[in-house]
């Protein structure tokens, strides 16, 4: 407050600030007072107020950001018409502190050396930041498995990066980090090794920035809240806080990918747009996504094999292994096929004990709430013939394909299962198809990639998928 202005003088009041500091009229900012411009007296419709012998005193409250790591004076001038300025100063700090959570570790998302990527601060806000449980063997163990181990894994892949931002370090302050839970644990590498950080519920102090990575160590859907506080050293009372919640992942989804498209981060061409889609949907931090080639799934040439591979395995582990309860399955051409192939060989885990088809490579239950074709092609060896057949208890079948290029294709090609099988989307184009030999009998043929490049599709298929599929 600044009072007892003198009767004879007018006295403007106002304030100077440093270039590392702003001025709000309210906590959440709203209008910006000043921001700092350096010294000197400030124009008429810079002052706080103009105290005379009516009006003696000014009285406000003003918040104050800091755009800069620096340590910055706030100064308060009370300057009369005539004689010496007086200044009051108050010294300010303008800390950078926060959290940065990352995307789980997975191949071919690139984010090197760790394949992962930042999660947009908007999004992690709002859903958290997803995880694995840590419940696999990546350790080589047949019965260990790895949240029980401390030695370093050289395959773990299932930890959460995070970086923490604490600067600067001054005596007046201290940042600490606490959580809500006992089983998410901090680690200091992605692959583990030694002992766990310290970061009990009641907080550890962070002396420095740097990044740690956190792991789910239990069964059980119990979300972690992690929080970065500011605290006043003297007092001990908070005086900022950052708060972030890990939530487990209870979904696995699996994107395959069509003829000769190979998972690639970024994308190898504009036409595998199937794969952007599963890296926008990985990037958001919210589903546990995994891009696969379509030969990662045996095909419907293979027998009692059809189905498996490694994008099966990836779910097998999933479910038994990571504590999954649902899968989400989306392919595009020989990679709608692959999807098909992936529900089947799912289904024969489900069958009665007695069934010769039974498989029992699953022992914990689960549901396929998604699975879609987009212009499904069945997944073989060699040949354009449409995958006829829907996926295996889906709850929601996505189903599109091409419907204005006929003269692209063999008969025997073309979708002939029609809208009574699926949804069939115009593209209103002739698509640009590419001619390829036929090994067996040199015959050319003109085979489709354009259809998912159609944003509506993409658009389509993002609203679909997420009105089924949960975290």
């Amino acid at each position: 407050m600044v009072s007892n202005c003198a009767a004879v003088l007018e006295v403007d009041v106002y304030f100077v600030l440093p270039n590392g500091l702003r001025l709000w009229t309210a906590p959440t900012k709203g209008y910006q007072l000043f921001r700092g411009e350096g010294a000197g007296r400030v124009p008429v419709e810079r002052r706080l107020a103009t105290l005379t012998s009516s009006n003696k005193s000014f009285t406000g409250t003003f918040y104050v950001e800091g755009v800069s790591t620096i340590i910055c004076t706030v100064d308060l001038h009370a300057m009369p018409t005539t004689g010496n300025d007086g200044v009051v100063g108050a010294k300010v700090t303008a800390i950078n502190f926060g959290l940065q959570p990352y995307t789980p570790q997975t191949a071919p998302f690139q984010r090197l050396p760790d394949n992962n990527w930042p999660i947009a601060e908007r999004l992690w806000k709002e859903n958290g930041v997803g995880m694995r449980r840590n419940g696999d063997r990546d350790n080589g163990s047949s019965v260990t498995r790895d949240w029980f181990i401390s030695n370093r894994i050289e395959n773990e892949n299932d930890l959460i990066r995070v970086d923490i931002q604490v600067e600067p370090v001054i005596a007046g302050i201290k940042y600490v980090l606490k959580k809500s839970e006992t089983h998410t644990v901090m680690w200091s590498s992605s692959r583990k090794g030694g002992s766990p950080y310290g970061v009990p519920t009641t907080g550890t102090e962070i002396i420095s920035s740097g990044t740690l990575w956190a792991e789910y160590t239990k069964f059980g859907n119990a979300p972690c809240t992690f929080t970065l506080a500011v605290i006043d050293r003297k007092t001990n009372r908070e005086l900022f806080t950052e708060e972030m919640v890990f939530k487990p992942f209870n979904s696995v989804v699996i994107v395959t990918l069509g003829n000769r498209q190979n998972p690639a981060d970024p994308i190898a061409n504009p036409t595998h747009a199937l794969g952007q889609w599963a890296i926008d949907l990985y990037r958001e931090g919210i589903y546990d996504v995994h891009l696969y080639s379509n030969r990662a799934v045996a095909g419907s040439n293979s027998g009692g094999n059809m189905g498996s591979g490694t994008a099966y395995n990836e779910i097998v582990s999933a479910i038994n292994d990571r504590g999954v309860t649902n899968v989400a399955l989306v392919g595009y051409s020989y990679g709608g096929g692959a999807v098909y192939g992936l529900s089947r060989r799912l289904n024969r885990n489900t069958l009665p004990e007695d069934d010769p088809q039974r498989l029992t490579d699953i022992t914990k239950s689960f549901a396929l709430p998604f699975a879609g074709y987009i212009d499904a092609i069945q997944n073989r060896s060699w040949g354009a013939y449409a995958q006829n057949q829907a996926p295996h208890n889906a709850t929601k079948f996505y189903n599109r394909f091409q419907t204005n290029d006929r003269d692209h294709y063999t008969d025997y090609s073309f979708p002939i299962f029609g809208q009574a099988f699926g949804e069939a989307y115009n593209t209103n184009q002739n698509c640009n198809a590419e001619s390829v030999a036929d090994p067996e009998t040199g015959i050319m043929r003109l085979v489709d990639h354009y259809i998912i490049d159609e944003l509506v599709i993409q658009d389509d298929l993002t609203e679909e998928f997420k009105g089924f599929v949960g975290r």
